[in-house]
């Protein structure tokens, strides 16, 4: 901040602290993006100035806030529907809620009961999915604070052993939420993208929170969520073609100015996913992200990049399979990529490695993906039978640009690659895939006339 360093200044930070205390306890409401930013500022200050108190305060001002709506909402019964006055008061403590746990510094001595109240109306009951046409992200922020409770709630020392074991079913019952909406999620519209954002990060944040609480078992990346993930990314980021809309007010949560912001927010949460090897990953499906990595139709180049130096850092193995079966599937896609496309893309992931730093031996790296591109293609010569206008061996197309130019020579590595490849002559191949063996054969000096062809 700039007051750090400026004695005169730091003095108005009391100020500055109590006017976010007179918006967060005002009549006035404001909208979420302005109390966000807000409190960003009054956290910052309170960590300088350790006026807690404050923190404090507020807390015990929205909690009781938030009984009173509790009580005037289990008042009117299972049949009765509160007010829109009603829905958006519990919707702006919910924000506030949600904003005070933002900070690493737990202000509710009540927070269990909080979420326990707001699970059974957002998970059990699925009463707040019914006040969405009051209050159309009430569901969002019961979300979010549900998740950002769960984590503020691990770190908690005093724990009791039920508390610890409802704890844990109410993390898995939010990953099962979070996986059932992503599943069927649309993101056109800039409002669906808002929906889609935060659903995302809280999963991702359940996954990668609790890596370092001991008292709380940390939840393991499984399979479908995991590809949930991956396909979201896909359809919200690198394929998304969103609705022409108007939106008046900047500061609206879904304004296009911030729906940028929200992608790349999803971006690198899911590079954190990968920034560490205590998250076992189940899958190679990322090839599905680092296949978009050299094409030009998307504003995500950095955000890939950092995945991918993610994945060599920490997962080098399997980042050397997700680049075979990139390569391998890169011939596959529908729409067919052109082969620029495809130029580019392995253009690019051939560069990714040769500037990788000499301890990821990128010589090896290499290597490694054209040996197992050579044993995908033997297993679906096997599995897939040959058809006339077919080829089985189009990834074979590009592959010498992983060994061009490489330190290999007849007596190291070569030998191995040339008898892989020349095992293919073993199976039954059409006009097409006998062009292209011959082609990749010839890249890599092998002489197919005096071999009698093939």
């Amino acid at each position: 901040m700039l007051c750090e360093h400026n004695a005169e200044l730091k003095q108005f930070l009391p100020n500055l602290e109590d006017y976010f205390v007179s918006i967060f306890k005002g009549a006035r409401k404001v909208h979420y993006l302005y109390l966000y930013a807000s409190f960003v500022h009054f956290a910052h200050s309170i960590a300088k100035t350790t006026n807690f108190y404050k923190l404090d305060g507020c807390g015990l001002h929205v909690y009781g806030q938030y009984v009173a709506i509790e009580r005037a909402l289990k008042d009117l019964g299972a049949e009765k529907s509160p007010s829109a006055q009603q829905v958006d008061d519990y919707c702006y403590t919910l924000q506030k809620i949600g904003v005070l746990l933002k900070v690493g510094y737990n202000v509710f001595d009540q927070l269990e009961h909080i979420m326990k109240t707001l699970n059974v109306r957002l998970l059990q009951t699925k009463q707040i999915h019914k006040f969405v046409d009051k209050e159309r992200f009430i569901d969002v922020y019961a979300i979010d604070l549900l998740v950002s409770g769960c984590i503020t709630l691990s770190h908690n020392k005093e724990f009791t052993r039920s508390s610890k074991m409802w704890l844990v079913r109410e993390i898995l019952a939010l990953e099962n939420y979070l996986v059932k909406f992503l599943s069927k999620a649309e993101s056109t519209t800039n409002a669906q993208m808002y929906r889609v954002k935060t659903h995302f990060v809280c999963l991702t944040n359940l996954y990668y929170s609790f890596r370092e609480v001991t008292d709380i078992p940390k939840l393991p990346l499984r399979l479908h969520p995991y590809h949930v993930l991956v396909e979201t990314l896909l359809s919200s980021c690198l394929q998304r073609k969103p609705k022409v809309q108007v939106t008046s007010e900047e500061e609206s949560e879904f304004h296009p100015k911030h729906i940028i912001s929200y992608q790349r927010n999803m971006f690198n949460n899911f590079t954190l996913l990968h920034s560490t090897k205590d998250i076992e990953l189940p899958s190679p499906v990322a090839w599905k992200l680092c296949m978009r990595y050299g094409a030009t139709t998307h504003k995500f180049a950095d955000e890939l990049f950092a995945f991918m130096q993610a994945l060599i850092k920490h997962h080098s193995k399997i980042f050397a399979h997700i680049s075979a079966v990139l390569i391998y599937n890169l011939y596959n896609q529908r729409p067919p990529f052109t082969i620029d496309v495809i130029q580019s893309v392995i253009s690019a992931q051939k560069s990714f490695i040769d500037r990788l730093p000499a301890e990821h031996t990128p010589t090896l790296l290499c290597v490694t993906v054209v040996l197992r591109v050579l044993q995908f293609l033997q297993q679906a010569l096997l599995k897939i039978p040959p058809i006339t206008g077919g080829n089985r061996l189009m990834a074979l197309k590009h592959l010498y640009l992983y060994t061009e130019n490489l330190n290999i020579s007849d007596d190291n590595v070569l030998p191995d690659i040339r008898n892989q490849a020349k095992a293919l002559q073993n199976h039954i191949l059409n006009n097409a895939e006998q062009m292209s063996l011959k082609a990749y054969l010839c890249s890599l000096g092998v002489n197919t006339e005096t071999n009698g062809g093939i």
